[in-house]
């Protein structure tokens, strides 16, 4: 979604956020709450409330603006409802349902991670109702592991799961028999979220089938008997969510330098500083191997450009890319650093 902007509420919000709510329940919980509680709605009620989060201190509560139009709203700090010790919560995160799946959930959660890590906690939860599928496959694809359910209730909009979030809780492995099946998983879901709209999707569709992923997988364990050295896995909270390859240079100009052959993160781990910590790793490795410049391959369109920017690269040449085993023609981004 193109034009949105995320900033912080006030009190001038407040009437127009109770109406977004009334929306965002209809939307979403018809079915599961009593029909009652949604069209008794009281906006009054839900105004004050949301007038109380705002001036708060210990709660900070955002608001997502499309065309002068709310579209979701996100809070985290202190809990609403304490919750065994936890001190910190995402407590609401809504987004209508016309833009869900455009990727501001994810920026949504991530901006709250941050704040909250900023401010030295090392982790959080989030409530769910029980019955929201949906937001229960979000919240877990965003690294939630369950940490309570409560019992079925005749009343279904009163049973919550809790999800538990820790922060900075990673390890990078050495590519090894036992996780070659995660990095090939992950290589091959990070081709899909990343180049969807730049490679075609058949071809993403096909790297991603269960065939296709136990080929590579077989190939990566070729190479931990090899060289499992150049190989890097990515897990947090235990799960496999970002690869780094490291290796000696592939394109002619650069022979000098060692080459970051990959980063890669799945969607729900960025934003939180991963890609600096894998491109850190890169620079060590790089540098036991002898050198002391590095130089990496981007295609172009794929946002990730931008950040091998920030990160100090120079856009020195453009080459052209074929997709392996498929033909399709691109435009490879070719960046320079002149120091590790």
């Amino acid at each position: 979604m193109e034009e949105y902007n995320i900033r912080f509420a006030t009190e001038n919000d407040c009437e127009e956020l109770s109406r977004l709510k009334h929306q965002v329940w209809d939307e979403t919980y018809r079915g599961i709450y009593p029909d009652e509680k949604i069209d008794n709605f009281d906006y009054e009620k839900n105004k004050n409330t949301f007038i109380k989060i705002v001036n708060n201190p210990e709660i900070v509560l955002y608001v997502v603006e499309h065309n002068k139009r709310l579209i979701g709203y996100m809070d985290y700090g202190t809990p609403h409802r304490p919750f065994r010790d936890y001190e910190q919560e995402i407590g609401l995160l809504y987004l209508l349902k016309e833009c869900q799946g455009t990727g501001l959930g994810r920026k949504l959660f991530n901006i709250a991670y941050k704040k909250i890590k900023d401010k030295g906690y090392k982790e959080f939860f989030i409530s769910c109702n029980k019955y929201n599928i949906p937001a229960h496959k979000f919240y877990e694809k965003m690294g939630g592991t369950i940490i309570h359910i409560d019992e079925d209730n005749e009343d279904k909009s009163i049973p919550q799961i809790k999800f538990l979030y820790k922060i900075d809780n990673y390890v990078i492995e050495d590519l090894s028999i036992d996780n070659a099946s995660d990095y090939a998983y992950v290589n091959s879901r990070a081709w899909l979220e990343s180049y969807k709209g730049i490679i075609d999707n058949e071809y993403l569709e096909k790297i991603n089938t269960d065939e296709s992923i136990k080929e590579l997988t077989q190939v990566l364990k070729n190479i931990v008997a090899k060289d499992p050295n150049t190989h890097f896995l990515l897990k947090v909270d235990g799960k496999p969510m970002g690869i780094l390859h490291v290796r000696k240079p592939k394109y002619e100009d650069f022979q000098d330098c060692g080459e970051l052959g990959a980063i890669y993160l799945l969607n729900a781990v960025k934003g939180r500083g991963y890609g600096k910590i894998l491109f850190e790793k890169a620079k060590e490795e790089l540098k036991k191997m002898g050198y002391t410049k590095i130089v990496n391959g981007c295609l172009e369109g794929n946002p990730s450009n931008e950040f091998y920017k920030h990160m100090g690269g120079k856009l020195v040449k453009k080459i052209p890319f074929v997709v392996k085993n498929y033909g399709q023609e691109l435009v490879e981004n070719i960046y320079y650093y002149d120091e590790i």
